[in-house]
């Protein structure tokens, strides 16, 4: 093999073994901006249901509850099916995906 052949076929192969090994690294990057996203998300809701979540006299505490029923009441008030009064028009403010990152963020607070 001619050195030529090899500085022009090893180039391409270097570059591909390098995106291979970023790509776990972009991924864990995706999960840190939505973990971060989540974050930013549930410091509005803590104006009202306290810090971290944890409650605030008659509002009720986010913090602990599962995903699935912090997700769930959102998408209940977001639809009319669960009564509320300013919760919602926050729900409606927030995507499905946005919905299920507060309920995981909240789920993990203790």
């Amino acid at each position: 093999m001619t050195r030529q052949f090899r500085a022009r076929t090893g180039w391409p192969c270097a570059a591909g073994f390098a995106l291979v090994l970023c790509l776990p690294t972009h991924a864990g990057a995706q999960s840190l901006q939505a973990s971060t996203q989540a974050a930013t998300f549930a410091e509005s809701c803590m104006s009202c249901h306290g810090l971290n979540g944890k409650g605030q006299g008659a509002i009720p505490q986010l913090a602990g509850k599962t995903q699935e029923s912090l997700q769930g009441a959102m998408t209940e008030f977001a639809s009319g099916a669960r009564p509320g009064t300013i919760m919602r028009i926050i729900a409606k403010g927030y995507t499905p995906e946005q919905a299920a990152a507060l309920g995981a963020y909240f789920a993990q607070v203790r």
